[in-house]
């Protein structure tokens, strides 16, 4: 379906990323950088690694070369937005081992969310991922303290809307939280939530996102891995 719909409208990212995430989610990394590479044939290509790289995180599906792409792109490529762009580019550093340049870029961005969080507060509206990726965003700058605060609310909406479809993304969020704080008991709670519910997440898609390599030979993700997998 996803296929013909992109022989309709070849063009469209929004489309092209349900079949990266389907790639993804049955573990077939090598196949999802094909797709990739082929985008960037018939789409402007930094649109496709930015696109990549900050919807759905998936940042760490880039090549080298790609991900050299997307570091020198400035605020500029995120419509100005310094809370993205930098939070992008630390996932990116960070997954390049790049530790000084990833705190670097995720110290401005949490700022960044900060400052936009306490404008949206004077409107009487916080969205959900305010919480998420400023809580992220401090926890690449190695501020434990101020992620867990983040980490603490999100959880507390996430009780609230329990019903909300977001939900699973969030959890996703979390899980990514508390592994770099090194937190792999509250990661796995996270996880297990997220397994239990539809979500492009999977057992496969763990297996290949080196976010999750901390947990692949602790108990709790083998059985889960046995459960799911």
């Amino acid at each position: 379906m996803v296929d013909r719909a992109l022989e309709i409208e070849p063009e469209s990212l929004a489309l092209w990323s349900w079949k990266l995430n389907a790639l993804l989610g049955q573990g077939d990394l090598e196949e999802a950088r094909r797709e990739v590479s082929a985008a960037m044939e018939r789409i402007d290509p930094t649109s496709v690694v930015i696109y990549t790289a900050f919807y759905g995180e998936r940042f760490w599906v880039l090549t080298d070369e790609q991900q050299l792409l997307l570091l020198q792109q400035t605020p500029r490529a995120f419509d100005g937005d310094l809370a993205d762009w930098g939070l992008t580019l630390a996932h990116t550093s960070y997954v390049r081992g790049d530790l000084d340049e990833a705190r670097r870029y995720a110290r401005g961005a949490a700022e960044a969310y900060a400052a936009q969080r306490r404008d949206a507060e004077e409107s009487g509206s916080v969205p959900a991922w305010f919480d998420a990726f400023e809580g992220v965003a401090w926890a690449y700058a190695g501020e434990r303290e101020k992620a867990l605060a983040n980490a603490s609310r999100l959880e507390g909406r996430l009780v609230a809307e329990a019903d909300s479809s977001s939900g699973p993304y969030y959890r996703h969020q979390l899980a990514r939280l508390y592994l770099l704080l090194g937190e792999l008991e509250l990661a796995l709670d996270e996880i297990e939530k997220i397994l239990a519910v539809p979500y492009t997440f999977s057992i496969a898609w763990m297996e290949i996102d080196p976010l999750f390599e901390p947990l692949r030979d602790h108990p709790r993700y083998r059985e889960l891995a046995e459960k799911y997998g």
